[in-house]
């Protein structure tokens, strides 16, 4: 039985062959329509154990095109995450504009850096050397002169941009207090330049989401828009 369906497959087999052979010697022209036909191909050449120069040259080519290929899936994969990311700050930016006051506005603040970035932990730190935040506020506050702070992050302001990475202990007890054993990796954004205003820390479990080869554009435009935000009531 199966000996008569194997010979019944391998008639099958030569006779679709022989319509492909036969439409291809009347349309001689086929792959110069569809020469994406082409990249599929294998054709042996008689050359022994040696390569036949066309043989090699089609491999050389074919890696090129996987290889412009992988590329262009990586742009096109950051092009869609940095589209994400501008609609994150586009909903970061009417939610701030929407605030009613300034309590309102670290209100909204938070919640929208834990829902559309989906981080675990959100802290701010504000200074306040002008005495202007109300009551409410005064857990955000933190003096920009403490030697301790100066002594942890001394070079982040330093150099005003954003911070991305595993920190160090001391830099994550001091901000995350009692939940610093939940943080695998955190961003550190200053608001307004050098941090002028103060910083926002965001953590995430995961040691890996936030590291030092990530693009800081999208951070440095939020740490500007958060400058603006602040800036109105927290300037003399």
């Amino acid at each position: 039985m199966s000996s008569t369906r194997n010979q019944k497959e391998r008639q099958e087999g030569g006779s679709s062959e022989q319509e492909v052979a036969d439409y291809l010697r009347t349309h001689p022209d086929l792959f110069i329509h569809r020469p994406e036909l082409l990249t599929g191909l294998r054709v042996p050449h008689d050359c022994g154990p040696a390569v036949s120069l066309i043989e090699y040259q089609v491999r050389l080519l074919r890696g090129r095109n996987d290889a412009l290929k992988r590329k262009l899936d990586e742009l096109i994969a950051a092009a869609r995450e940095n589209d994400r990311i501008t609609d994150r700050l586009f909903h970061l930016a009417e939610a701030l504009l929407a605030a009613d006051g300034l309590v309102n506005l670290m209100e909204r603040l938070e919640r929208v850096l834990r829902q559309e970035f989906r981080v675990d932990q959100v802290v701010v730190r504000l200074f306040d050397p002008a005495g202007r935040l109300p009551e409410e506020l005064h857990s955000y506050t933190i003096d920009r002169e403490d030697p301790s702070l100066q002594a942890r992050f001394a070079s982040f302001f330093a150099t005003g941009r954003p911070l991305c990475g595993r920190l160090q202990d001391a830099q994550t007890r001091f901000l995350f207090g009692d939940k610093a054993e939940r943080v695998g990796s955190a961003v550190l954004i200053p608001i307004g330049p050098h941090a002028r205003y103060g910083v926002v820390a965001a953590a995430d479990r995961n040691p890996d989401r936030f590291h030092p080869g990530m693009g800081t554009v999208m951070l440095q435009h939020m740490s500007r828009l958060l400058g603006a935000a602040l800036g109105r009531y927290l300037e003399p």
